[in-house]
């Protein structure tokens, strides 16, 4: 999912952010939202684990191009959702 933080004023202080919910189309191509997320999909049928990494390569910018320092990402509260087959 792409994730929306919108328009926030940089201060001095300590911030949390909360990103908007995902918006999408359905497949009936209805206008949705719902819970931010992360899909990985594993065809192999082993079912011998994967390992999710993410990496961001530099800190978040203003559209001037000032830094926002320290800046973190947290996705908590995970769930695992396996379709039944």
């Amino acid at each position: 999912s792409s994730l929306y933080f919108g328009t926030q004023k940089i201060t001095s202080k300590t911030e949390v952010y909360h990103a908007e919910t995902q918006k999408y189309v359905d497949s009936a191509n209805e206008n949705q939202e719902g819970p931010n997320f992360v899909q990985v999909t594993d065809n192999r049928g082993t079912e011998s684990g994967w390992t999710l990494n993410v990496r961001q390569n530099g800190q978040f910018k203003t559209a001037e191009d000032q830094e926002l320092t320290a800046a973190q990402i947290r996705l908590t509260k995970g769930t695992v959702v396996t379709p039944s087959l």
